[in-house]
């Protein structure tokens, strides 16, 4: 059994399930200010709605599945905002991320706030959808690097030399901290993938990090070399830059040939 992250332990798939459904519910309730059920909702609506809710709890999914999707038809904004948790979770259904999202959408028009949620949830793996590729092992680009969440890059700018090599110190430090610990949690069977992103995974998905956790370990750390020998290259050419700067203007100030001026050689 793995653990999700270098400091999360791995949560059993109900769990996952529930957390997030609980934490989707309470973001949007507290977020968007959303009513629980839409207004006008008949009475037998709701009564069906809760039985529908004890079905689910009790894995009767196919009753619960006939009862929310005839409310939903009829514009109920909970149940559709249930139904399409249901087709997002595949509980009694298939999974199917475009029939959850058809309901989220209706139930989200309403003010569900589950429905609110789980959109809002939606926009996040979308607007981060090269990332989870890349930490799903489906693709392999550089430029998802979990260091880039952990170490500030420098940017050397117009500091002045000792400003920028503390900053160069403080970014290698990091740098060897944490490539520590990702080596460390590949040899402890550890999943590295960050946190943020982990708690918006599908469960599918989280299997895949899992399968692949070394070659993801592997990844990361062939993906940090690079950052850091990026890095290095543009500390050494500010340094550079910076020399040419102080050579110019001491060999003006001298009014002397700028190669009969020598300073110190950038420290590497």
């Amino acid at each position: 059994m793995k653990n999700t992250s270098i400091n999360t332990n791995k949560t059993q798939s109900t769990m996952i399930k529930l957390g997030i459904a609980a934490m989707i519910t309470l973001s949007a309730q507290y977020g968007a200010g959303a009513l629980p059920i839409s207004i006008g909702a008949s009475y037998a609506q709701q009564a069906g709605v809760k039985e529908a809710i004890e079905l689910i709890k009790n894995k009767s999914f196919a009753r619960a599945h006939e009862i929310l999707l005839s409310h939903a038809k009829q514009g109920n904004a909970e149940a559709q905002g249930l139904l399409g948790e249901m087709y997002w979770f595949g509980d009694g259904v298939a999974v199917d991320a475009k029939e959850a999202e058809k309901w989220f959408k209706l139930g989200a028009e309403k003010a569900d706030p589950k429905s609110q949620g789980f959109i809002n949830l939606i926009a996040q793996r979308e607007a981060r959808k090269g990332e989870i590729s890349f930490y799903t092992n489906e693709s392999v680009d550089p430029k998802f690097r979990y260091l880039d969440s952990k170490c500030i890059t420098p940017d050397y700018g117009i500091n002045s030399y000792a400003y920028n090599q503390k900053l160069n110190t403080i970014w290698r430090k990091c740098y060897r901290e944490f490539q520590g610990a990702i080596k460390q949690a590949k040899e402890q069977d550890q999943v590295v993938v960050p946190e943020d992103l982990l708690q918006i995974l599908t469960e599918d998905e989280i299997k895949k990090v899992e399968a692949n956790n070394s070659k993801i370990a592997d990844l990361i750390l062939e993906n940090m070399e690079k950052s850091k020998s990026e890095i290095d290259k543009a500390f050494v050419a500010w340094a550079e830059t910076r020399r040419n700067e102080l050579r110019n203007s001491m060999a003006e100030k001298a009014e002397i040939p700028m190669r009969t001026v020598e300073l110190p050689k950038t420290v590497r």
